[in-house]
């Protein structure tokens, strides 16, 4: 499975492009600089996603907002390293970020 190397969602950040898998989709991707939002679903039965990206900056700090929740600022290391763990909550659809 590639679900240890591409995660849950996988966004390129260089390319400004992404894809999910494991029953999640990404809609809305948008890359500008060091900011990165986007939008995430996944079937209810999912607890949790990881977002992991490819082309960062490791020495940058990056502003992650998933579903329009405030931004989580993240370092471009540790995207590249552990990525991003989205906790999904299925009863409201809110998204709670786990960096």
């Amino acid at each position: 499975m590639m679900a240890p190397t591409l995660g849950d969602v996988f966004i390129d950040v260089q390319r400004g492009a992404g894809v999910g898998f494991n029953a999640t989709s990404l809609r809305n991707l948008r890359v500008d600089g060091r900011n990165i939002s986007f939008d995430l679903q996944a079937v209810p039965e999912m607890q949790r996603a990881t977002v992991r990206f490819a082309g960062t900056e490791s020495s940058r700090a990056y502003k992650i907002s998933c579903n329009h929740q405030a931004p989580v600022t993240v370092s471009g290391e540790s995207l590249a390293k552990s990525g991003y763990v989205v906790e999904l909550n299925a009863k409201t659809a809110a998204i709670a970020t786990v960096p």
